[in-house]
């Protein structure tokens, strides 16, 4: 699933798990409440950890702030252009434009 630039090289600027994210829109956003572990972890800013974290507590209590997730161990600064919450994007990827991650 790596993806490449036109001359075989993976992207200098941009981690390759957020180019991945932003070639395949159509994956996102991804609800942290609903996901499977492989959904989660192609998230960028959700790891192997925070996933099965997430997993575990959400049979208790669903994640309705970014604040709960960040407690959980995922990077927001990068996985908030990715996810839905209570039915809701969190942030547009029309913003991560403009942003350096």
């Amino acid at each position: 699933e790596l993806s490449f630039d036109d001359n075989e090289n993976l992207p200098l600027k941009l981690d390759p798990k957020m180019v991945i994210a932003l070639q395949d829109e159509k994956r996102s956003p991804t609800d942290v409440n609903i996901a499977d572990f492989n959904e989660l972890i192609r998230v960028p800013g959700i790891g192997p950890l925070s996933a099965k974290r997430i997993i575990r507590l959400r049979g208790k209590h669903k994640f309705e702030k970014m604040r709960e997730l960040r407690n959980m161990g995922v990077v927001v600064k990068r996985a908030k252009y990715f996810i839905e919450l209570r039915g809701k994007r969190q942030t547009s990827l029309n913003e991560f434009k403009t942003v350096k991650i």
